[in-house]
């Protein structure tokens, strides 16, 4: 099975995060988190994902 698009979408080019950010600083995913948060566009479980990664990332720099 072979990963590559077919021979019609060749042209096309996706690009990773990083390219994003390059265009844009909005890009950048904690602007993006919290955007989708001010604009409570995550449910509330999803926000708690987030919230919980949060708490154990501090935790571990300043535990």
């Amino acid at each position: 099975m072979s990963l590559l698009a077919p021979a019609k979408c060749l042209d096309t080019v996706f690009l990773g995060n990083g390219a994003s950010i390059s265009v844009s600083p909005t890009f950048w995913y904690r602007s993006l988190l919290e955007h989708a948060a001010e604009e409570q566009l995550l449910a509330a479980d999803v926000q708690q994902i987030f919230d919980s990664s949060a708490r154990k990332t501090s935790s571990s720099l300043f535990g």
